[in-house]
């Protein structure tokens, strides 16, 4: 297992904070309410975290998991209005 692993950059947290391994990113996702843990960006993120701790997948994967699952909450970002012609 390597669950010390570290994310390239380390990743933000809205709150303020930063997750800087992999170990920490599960600590968080562990600290979460349990409703909140069911969620698929928060499932899709603990899958990827076990991915590269327990078969050395991809950091990146893991980094775009947590950053997708910390952004759950955000509202969709506006799409651009198409053009007439």
């Amino acid at each position: 297992m390597s669950w010390p692993k570290r994310f390239g950059p380390p990743v933000d947290l809205p709150g303020g904070g930063t997750l800087t391994t992999l170990r920490e990113a599960a600590a968080y996702i562990e600290a979460l309410p349990e409703a909140e843990q069911k969620h698929p960006a928060v499932q899709a993120a603990i899958h990827v975290l076990l991915q590269a701790a327990d078969h050395d997948g991809p950091m990146i994967f893991a980094c775009m998991g947590v950053l997708r699952m910390l952004s759950r909450h955000a509202p969709p970002a506006p799409r651009p209005a198409k053009r007439r012609r």
